[in-house]
């Protein structure tokens, strides 16, 4: 006779399943809007996260990472008229 076993409670009471579902990431429901259009083109891309591989998140990051590190050192006065 095989039976399957029955959920096992964890000692909050929960059960496997919910356990489970609630160590599953939760992603944030898009980029914010920084207001900086350069900024902004670039976190667009983390949308794309929580349907990429593991082993791809570290290229994303380090991509973000490098633009937004350019952007931050940028020559602001290239975007202003002199006077």
């Amino acid at each position: 006779m095989t039976s399957e076993p029955p959920n096992v409670l964890s000692p909050k009471g929960i059960t496997d399943e919910h356990a489970a579902a609630e160590d599953a990431p939760v992603f944030p429901a898009g980029a914010g809007i920084t207001g900086d259009t350069s900024v902004d083109g670039l976190i667009t891309h983390l949308a794309g996260i929580p349907g990429l591989p593991i082993d791809e998140h570290n290229a994303l990051y380090t991509g973000l990472h490098d633009g937004l590190l350019a952007e931050l050192n940028a020559d602001l006065s290239a975007d202003h008229d002199a006077s």
